[in-house]
């Protein structure tokens, strides 16, 4: 039996829907650095040959810059660009009565790309936690041929990540800030705790880069942890309770050299940075350890824990004439004054940064919805019904069933999109099969385990602890 067996991050992880006739599979944005070009097939497995199909594909300009001039479409198909909110805009392809012969695959490619014409501009996915490719795709009828359904607004955040880290949906690249500190003296650091905190990094030059992700929440009362807490605002609106407020960095004023890669609005990353956040107070009863999980790190001054590390990042603002400022808009002065116990300062700015380390938190947060425990999962089917089973998981092991021979393909989709292991194995015979793999860098919470075989996908929600 021949295996291979990848235990780290795929770029470009296959997500299966279907209906009752077709099933599609996204492959994600297969462009460069900032660039959205999506890729999908369609499978028949039914003999009806004609569709009429509608595809929308969500993404953002991060500088809200209109896209149309950067459009290429690759496809003799009638296509339009809309924008459906703020710096949120969607592609629309029209592919009409399109035949697909009986139980035959049609890979659609790429049937577009949108490549940024500036190097201060990009384009990304407009992901969501649980579907990182976000594109809907409409039979005739109207009816969805995915278990996606077209995105509500307003309700991004962002949340802190490791450097090496990659956003799910987002061409393997990185999410990041640089702030072009004071030049002279430089005296940017980590000024308390760990030496290195999650989603900060301090480079020769003693300027700070914040490394993040875009998280969607409904509610961020459904994340309120037993302290206040701070997250980078990445939509018009904060989340329903949450609070905005900004932060005005005068940075370096000799060359500046602010940038960004990926998403920022509302914040504006120019000579100077002006940061846009969203303050979470603190639960009044029943709340979480840690807000998320341990992916993520988040703006907050907690008190100490077994399972939670914290680091104070002192930031060396402008010195000559400063102008650093705050708005607050209308919060209340109870709530300024918990906002600067996190985010401080007048001439400088200091940041106080939490993360989880512990192997678990109470009430983690990986999901809204509650998932189903491995040891009495149930079926959650993500695709077509196939010839394999899915019988369990644990460290060591991922147990299936097959009916028939042939090769088999298992992915590890963590809630927020990202692919944390892919296993395939050659040539299985039917029956049961219990696949070693190697679970040393996957982290405990919930996932899909996604396993397919012969072109068909089935999966199971599933707790790894």
């Amino acid at each position: 039996m021949n295996k291979k067996i990848l235990a780290s991050a795929l770029l470009a992880a296959t997500m299966s829907f279907a209906s009752n006739n077709l099933r599609v599979d996204f492959y994600g944005s297969q462009g460069a650095q900032c660039e959205y070009a999506p890729r999908f097939q369609i499978y028949n497995y039914l003999p009806t040959t004609n569709w009429t199909l509608k595809l929308y594909a969500y993404f953002s300009s991060n500088d809200g810059s209109d896209p149309t001039k950067d459009f290429k479409l690759n496809v003799d198909f009638p296509a339009q660009i809309e924008k459906v909110n703020g710096n949120v805009y969607r592609v629309v392809i029209n592919y009409g009565w399109y035949p697909i012969g009986d139980l035959q695959t049609k890979d659609f490619g790429n049937p577009f790309s949108i490549k940024p014409s500036s190097s201060n501009r990009c384009y990304q996915p407009y992901t969501r936690n649980n579907y990182p490719y976000d594109i809907v795709l409409e039979s005739s009828n109207g009816g969805y041929l995915s278990n996606s359904k077209h995105p509500t607004f307003n309700n991004r955040i962002g949340l802190l990540v490791d450097k090496d880290y990659v956003c799910p949906g987002f061409n393997g690249k990185k999410n990041y800030i640089h702030i072009d500190a004071e030049d002279t003296n430089p005296a940017t650091k980590i000024s308390s705790g760990s030496k290195k905190p999650k989603g900060v990094v301090i480079d020769d030059k003693k300027n700070p880069e914040f490394y993040y992700c875009p998280l969607r929440v409904s509610n961020m009362s459904l994340y309120q942890a037993t302290y206040d807490y701070i997250v980078l605002k990445l939509d018009d609106e904060c989340p329903s309770g949450s609070y905005e407020f900004v932060r005005y960095h005068d940075t370096e004023d000799n060359t500046p050299s602010n940038k960004v890669y990926g998403f920022m609005e509302p914040s504006v990353i120019q000579k100077d940075a002006k940061m846009y956040y969203c303050f979470v107070p603190a639960a009044t009863k029943n709340g979480r350890s840690y807000p998320f999980t341990s992916t993520y790190g988040i703006f907050a001054n907690p008190t100490a824990s077994s399972n939670i590390s914290k680091s104070t990042l002192h930031v060396d603002d402008e010195d000559t004439r400063n102008n650093n400022s705050w708005n607050f808009f209308n919060l209340s002065d109870d709530y300024i004054s918990r906002i600067k116990n996190i985010i401080s300062g007048s001439v400088d700015t200091d940041y106080r940064i939490a993360w989880m380390t512990g192997s678990s938190a109470t009430k983690e947060a990986a999901s809204e919805a509650k998932p189903v425990v491995a040891e009495n999962m149930v079926n959650a089917p993500i695709a077509a019904p196939s010839g394999v089973a899915i019988k369990g998981i644990s460290r060591t092991a991922m147990n299936v069933e097959l009916l028939s021979e042939g090769k088999v393909e298992i992915n590890l989709i963590g809630v927020d999109g990202h692919s944390y292991a892919s296993i395939t194995t050659e040539n299985l015979q039917p029956g049961s099969h219990s696949i070693n793999w190697n679970s040393a860098k996957v982290p405990a919470g919930r996932y899909i385990m996604s396993v397919k075989q012969n072109g068909i996908a089935s999966g199971k929600s599933i707790i790894l602890k």
